[in-house]
């Protein structure tokens, strides 16, 4: 039985994670998810913004035919190794379920089969190779590899917020205490 999860660009339809982010490559370190259900499925927008780069050209650094959408909520992805026949231009505005492609497994590329790469960053103007944010936190799902099935129903659930570790504060003078 597939698991749910708090968003995903694939609707009802079982996914696994085939990629996790920081997985360790050969040349670098995944800086984004694979998300595979075996077929071309429909890729969809996880939240509403526009469409900064809607890229068709082979490889493209990598990530094959691309759409990255800087999003109105703050959070900004890039949907990559899709399929040429892209469904959105630069420009348009989304909201969080338009189709963007198709999963797709580009030549040139290491893939092993149909996928989508998403990457995902907590900002709202997307930057290439800037730093990136696990996206399996924002969906709700295992930073593993073909951890799942997982299932989206389309139903969006807010992601709560990382907690971040308060920072001690010393003050000047004891970090610069000379001992004798």
């Amino acid at each position: 039985m597939a698991l749910s999860c708090n968003n995903a660009p694939i609707f009802n339809e079982e996914f696994y994670n085939t990629g996790p982010f920081l997985e360790r490559r050969p040349t670098h370190l995944h800086q984004g998810v694979d998300l595979a259900t075996g077929s071309a499925s429909p890729v969809y927008s996880m939240n509403d913004g526009v469409v900064a780069k809607a890229v068709y050209e082979g490889t493209a650094q990598g990530y094959g035919a691309y759409v990255v959408i800087n999003g109105n909520d703050g959070n900004s992805f890039l949907y990559g190794d899709l399929q040429d026949n892209l469904q959105v231009s630069e420009g348009d505005n989304v909201t969080q379920g338009t189709l963007l492609g198709y999963c797709g497994n580009p030549t040139g590329t290491t893939s092993t089969g149909l996928h989508v790469h998403v990457e995902y960053q907590r900002a709202a103007v997307f930057q290439m190779f800037g730093i990136m944010n696990n996206p399996c936190e924002y969906m709700g799902i295992e930073n593993e590899q073909n951890a799942g099935p997982y299932l989206f129903n389309g139903t969006p659930v807010k992601p709560e917020p990382t907690k971040t570790r308060k920072k001690k504060h010393f003050p000047f003078f004891i970090l610069n205490k000379k001992y004798r």
